[in-house]
């Protein structure tokens, strides 16, 4: 059993290196020193990265792109934006639609930024994109080619009942997330 869980370190110790790195990058060394120890020592990633999940596989996507937002937004290089693109794509190649949810975030403060710093790189940058659709959907989309109505399966059943319908009776009650989470 520890043999399935064995990577997960790795991807666990890789994610608090990525969350100095975002701490630098948006502040400074110490501050991101800080950050990545908070990080390293809260329960629920030390958790995560002990339970045969993928959830520390996806946290490092959701980490990489933040940082590679990051330092597009401090280098004005367009390739990072890319590299964004890739570990959003990654993230829905581990987990499904769920790899977008950085996006969540960047997207509307890049927006408010650009329009304050116009020479920021361009957030919907074409080879992003293709990277983002090859490497994120490139599966699901082989996989629906293969079997017919896995897509509408996929769409439909895992992503629309399971988040808005509560359809696999995960927790539907809009409060869980507080008795959940919040102790």
């Amino acid at each position: 059993t520890w043999g399935a869980r064995a990577y997960l370190v790795v991807f666990f110790v890789l994610t608090a290196w990525v969350v100095y790195l975002i701490g630098a990058q948006i502040w400074n060394r110490r501050v991101g020193a800080f950050t990545a120890l908070v990080y390293a020592t809260s329960p629920f990633p030390i958790a995560a990265a002990n339970a045969v999940s993928t959830d520390t596989l996806l946290t490092l996507w959701y980490a990489l792109s933040i940082l590679f937002y990051w330092m597009a937004r401090r280098r004005l290089n367009g390739l990072y934006i890319c590299a964004m693109w890739l570990a959003i794509g990654l993230g829905c190649l581990t987990k499904g639609p769920l790899g977008i949810l950085p996006l969540f975030g960047i997207a509307p403060f890049h927006w408010l930024m650009r329009r304050r710093e116009p020479d920021q790189p361009w957030l919907f940058n074409p080879v992003g994109l293709a990277l983002f659709a090859v490497v994120g959907m490139g599966w699901f989309f082989w996989k629906s080619y293969k079997y017919p109505g896995l897509m509408q399966y996929w769409f439909l059943h895992e992503t629309v009942g399971r988040l808005a319908k509560g359809e696999f009776d995960r927790n539907p009650q809009f409060y869980k997330a507080f008795v959940i989470y919040l102790p």
